[in-house]
């Protein structure tokens, strides 16, 4: 989305206002995305797919006394706008009532005027990310020898909201995101990836270097037992716990539903004293939002503090239970549950080559893969290692071994945190720092 074929906000709350006019519900509120993203593949070092879209995403929620109605277009006429209006109407006049709902937000504090949209994102062709593959490959055939495949993504959005209440939301955001994964001859893998909302800032090369010499130093991996040992998390593998942390209970609805990891815990120590973790949209080192899915404005929430556990995100509705404001982090869709989606872990004063040092005897691990819940209120996760894990023996990297599933607890693993990362990576929605756990748990071995 160019910087000249922005709608605007003018435009955009006019739209929403047709909404507003239409609607013979109590409450009424109106979300409208408008979205160009283009994608482009690349596999075995050459480009394979290059496609470009433009969505619009109409979402209206209404209310009638208790009763809550949902509806969704992606045609921003007045007329598929009064439709999906009506057809919200509908669904709300047949629903049951929830009786725990009291209303949409009513209020929105000013959000702060942070950054996130780049023209230079925006204007990122494909031209330009073709540009940006052949840096890749050339740097991963110059230094490893090695194949490329992954992709470049770029997204420009327009996030326009407004209810029945006044409440009144406006702001353009730029996404650019890199992935790749590198080959070896000898069959090792590489994997590494690069997020901003301005694309100048994606070191390209630097991304495809990380990668490659991943590739040559994973090939030929070994076979490992499975069981408990010290590890080093790099930066992916970091963030990922983080993010899976997000889904299991930092929201007020888990926690007001009993299903959180946080019940009983809030005040008390549940990870290592050097652990902190916290919410903040207006953070320009993450994917900073000024504001949530309802138009109320993003505030900054402590999680962890120094290992103990200190609070959750509001929405309006969950907020609304306990008498108290919305933190500003409302979900899109028809669901009340508010989530953390700006996510940081404070950083530590380790080099990973400090955590390789000081372990006898551990394993690192570059990223994990298709990392899913077992038991939320235990942090319970299993995933596996992949494309690039090491073992670590009389503090050096000795070599690459077999990947690994593993089966444990976040908070178990979290209550080890020995060290932590200088560098904070970037992830759409969680930046963490690499980091050493005392114990970690696998559970089975794999045959590659």
């Amino acid at each position: 989305m160019r910087s000249a074929e922005l709608m605007g906000e003018e435009r955009l709350h006019q739209l929403c206002g047709v909404a507003i006019d239409a609607a013979e519900a109590d409450q009424t509120q109106i979300a409208i995305r408008v979205t160009d993203s283009s994608l482009t593949r690349f596999a075995h070092s050459s480009i394979h797919q290059n496609v470009s879209e433009r969505n619009f995403a109409v979402a209206v929620k209404v209310a009638i006394g208790k009763r809550i109605g949902y509806a969704q277009s992606n045609t921003l006429s007045d007329e598929a706008i009064r439709k999906a209006v009506a057809a919200a109407e509908k669904s709300a006049s047949v629903l049951p009532e929830d009786p725990a709902f009291n209303s949409f937000a009513d209020s929105s504090p000013s959000y702060p005027a942070t950054q996130a949209y780049y023209a230079s994102t925006a204007d990122f062709g494909p031209e330009k990310r073709a540009e940006a593959v052949g840096r890749i490959v050339e740097q991963a055939q110059k230094s490893a020898s090695a194949t490329c495949n992954g992709s470049v993504r770029i997204s420009a959005h327009e996030t326009a909201i407004m209810n029945s209440f006044g409440v009144r939301a406006y702001a353009p955001s730029t996404e650019a995101s890199l992935i790749t994964l590198c080959e070896n001859p000898d069959e090792g893998t590489g994997w590494a990836e690069a997020h901003s909302r301005d694309v100048t800032s994606i070191d390209w090369k630097a991304v495809a270097l990380t990668a490659a010499e991943l590739s040559a130093r994973s090939a030929n991996p070994r076979d490992i037992e499975p069981g408990d040992y010290p590890v080093i998390l790099m930066p992916c593998a970091s963030i990922d716990l983080l993010q899976m942390l997000g889904w299991m209970g930092f929201d007020a609805r888990s926690y007001q539903e009993n299903r959180s990891f946080l019940n009983g815990r809030l005040g008390q120590q549940i990870m290592s004293d050097t652990v902190s973790i916290w919410d903040d949209g207006s953070d320009p080192r993450g994917w900073n939002r000024p504001f949530d899915a309802e138009g109320v404005a993003k505030q900054k929430v402590m999680l962890v503090e120094n290992g103990i556990a200190r609070g959750v995100v509001f929405d309006s509705y969950t907020a609304a239970r306990e008498g108290r404001e919305s933190t500003g982090h409302a979900s899109p869709g028809a669901q009340f549950r508010p989530y953390p989606t700006n996510l940081f872990m404070a950083t530590g004063d380790a080099t990973a080559e400090d955590m390789i040092a000081s372990t006898e005897k551990g394993i690192l691990v570059t990223r994990f893969h298709y990392t899913n819940v077992l038991k939320e209120n235990e942090t319970l996760c299993t995933g596996m290692t992949r494309d690039g894990t090491f073992l670590i023996e009389k503090g050096r990297v000795a070599y690459p071994v077999k990947n690994l599933r593993f089966t444990d607890s976040i908070l178990r693993a979290f209550s080890g945190v020995e060290a932590l990362g200088r560098e904070l990576a970037q992830a759409p929605d969680a930046c963490a720092p690499a980091m050493k756990l005392a114990s970690f748990r696998f559970t089975s071995a794999t045959e590659f």
